[in-house]
């Protein structure tokens, strides 16, 4: 059935093109005051070449890919009473099957329906009576419309369009993602998020293997436990919102944990706390910037960050258990001078730490915080503090300040 729709439509599209020239060439001829067939026109008229021919056939293809009219798309009401694009009708993917090969598909999601009502929202439906095997290429770009505020969209519906989505462009009236939004989209490249965006569900990103940064928006307060976990191509992340509770009171976890080939990570001005394992086993990261506006390190945040060489903390208060444990090329911390705490093992296992500055605010030092650091570990502290008495009881080198 599918082929016979593409054939018609070139059927078509062919006599159409044939009728417009021969249309064209008798309104050029009547201009002059000659009355003839194409065949016959002199030799200062110009023939269309085959070259040309492709060359216009191209341009007609590029132009149709990005026209995708409201009845390309299915909708839905979402369980908030939202008017929603729930994916492509049949035309819509005998679109996508057409242009299946092309290098980019640019699809603008429809603002109104087919009724000429507002979209809201985008909540993926699966429809398995339409063959979607041979969608491999991942060639599509969504943008959505500023009129959009969520997308509902879920994993397991739909795995062809976890083939062929390469790029997401969110509207500016974009506020939130829901959990598994996007899991598991490998070929998926880039996200780009708007300075409306508040909320990251969990999962909504995990195992997103092709995805090399993200930026995470300063309007955005709550990134759901494991959102970019394993995204094992990403490369930087910078977080410019400063991150809330969840409902029942503590921080979701891992938010980009496992991120192998994760480098450089960057906290705006504003953040307040890095939350529990949120960048643990990142085993590629190098450098970390930390504004003087943190104040809470939370456990395991940067445990087995085997490449993390230094780390200094200017506005911190506490760090909880095993924040920088198995930390195996760090070197020096600089503990700034607000710091209280440091609880249990938070440097555990860093077996190239040989400097740390701790000021004289700290009050508390907890068991095992340095256990499998080298002998050679030199503490600055100022004199007389409580920093200084407990490098010379654990025996550590003490240099005062």
């Amino acid at each position: 059935m599918k082929k016979n729709i593409n054939k018609n439509f070139y059927t078509k599209l062919k006599r159409g093109v044939k009728s417009l020239m021969l249309t064209g060439a008798m309104i050029l001829a009547g201009s002059a005051g000659i009355l003839t067939s194409m065949s016959t026109m002199g030799c200062g008229s110009k023939v269309e070449s085959k070259e040309e021919k492709k060359d216009d056939d191209a341009a007609a293809d590029k132009s149709d890919a990005m026209v995708w009219s409201a009845d390309c798309f299915l909708y839905t009401t979402t369980n908030k009473g939202e008017n929603a694009c729930a994916g492509f009708s049949e035309k819509g993917y005998e679109k996508l099957l057409k242009y299946k090969d092309a290098e980019e598909v640019v699809i603008v999601l429809p603002a109104k329906d087919v009724n000429g009502d507002e979209v809201k929202a985008f909540s993926y439906v699966n429809y398995p009576d339409i063959d979607t095997s041979v969608l491999t290429k991942a060639n599509l770009k969504l943008v959505f419309p500023d009129s959009y505020t969520s997308y509902y969209a879920s994993a397991d519906k739909g795995a062809y369009f976890s083939r062929i989505l390469k790029a997401v462009e969110l509207g500016k009236g974009f506020t939130d993602i829901s959990g598994s939004a996007f899991k598991g989209y490998a070929n998926l490249e880039s996200v780009v998020f708007p300075e409306t965006l508040k909320t990251i569900g969990f999962e909504a990103f995990y195992e997103c293997t092709s995805l090399k940064s993200v930026i995470i928006p300063q309007s955005c307060t709550f990134v759901g436990g494991s959102a970019f976990r394993d995204c094992i191509g990403l490369e930087s992340v910078e977080i410019r919102g400063n991150l809330e509770f969840n409902e029942v009171g503590v921080w979701d976890m891992s938010q980009f944990n496992d991120c192998s080939n994760l480098k450089t990570v960057t906290f705006t001005d504003g953040v307040t706390c890095i939350g529990e394992y949120m960048f643990a086993h990142c085993t590629s990261l190098e450098t970390v910037n930390i504004p003087e506006s943190v104040l809470y390190i939370l456990e395991g945040a940067f445990e087995d960050c085997e490449s993390l060489k230094s780390i200094s903390l200017p506005g911190v208060i506490l760090i909880e258990p095993m924040a920088f444990s198995n930390c195996k090329s760090l070197e020096s911390v600089d503990c700034g001078n607000k710091l209280e705490e440091i609880k249990r093992s938070a440097f555990s296992g860093c077996e190239k730490l040989v400097s740390v500055t701790l000021p004289e605010t700290l009050c508390a030092i907890y068991d095992f915080v340095f256990t499998g650091c080298p002998e050679e570990l030199t503490i600055t502290a100022p004199a007389d503090s409580y920093a200084a008495k407990y490098a010379t009881d654990a025996e550590f080198q003490l240099v005062v300040k």
